[in-house]
């Protein structure tokens, strides 16, 4: 499961070049004719440790292992995180539920003020 993904992420060019840890040093070769495309291969085996490749991209394995977990979950293959999709929403919507707070608690104050404006016994003014 985790080297499908990333054997699809290090042969994939569109991601390769979108982004950067991989547009550095994954970038396409010239392919001569008669050659293979350099990037139609996998460049990882199944057999290569995620400590390996976290080394070869020059990054600590635990944000490669955090990526592919992420991918899992954004093609539905875990079920145990949110996917990017989702956590954008999340966010939208903590976001909006904290403003909505914020007004509520101005709309509070503001509901208190006039009630006391309202109770408030009116006295003429003396000549």
């Amino acid at each position: 499961m985790h080297s499908s993904w990333l054997n699809w992420a290090f042969t994939n060019e569109s991601y390769a070049v979108a982004h950067p840890l991989f547009r550095e040093r994954y970038s396409p070769v010239e392919v001569r004719p008669g050659q293979t495309p350099a990037h139609s291969q996998p460049l990882i085996a199944n057999t290569t440790t995620r400590d390996t490749i976290a080394k070869d991209l020059g990054i600590h394995k635990e944000a490669l292992r955090g990526w592919v977990r992420q991918a899992e979950a954004d093609h539905g293959e875990r079920d145990d995180r949110l996917t990017t999709a989702e956590r954008d929403e999340l966010k939208q919507l903590r976001k909006e539920n904290a403003e909505l707070k914020r007004a509520n608690e101005i709309l509070k104050a503001a509901s208190v003020f006039f009630a006391q404006e309202i109770d408030r016994p009116r006295t003429r003014p003396s000549r």
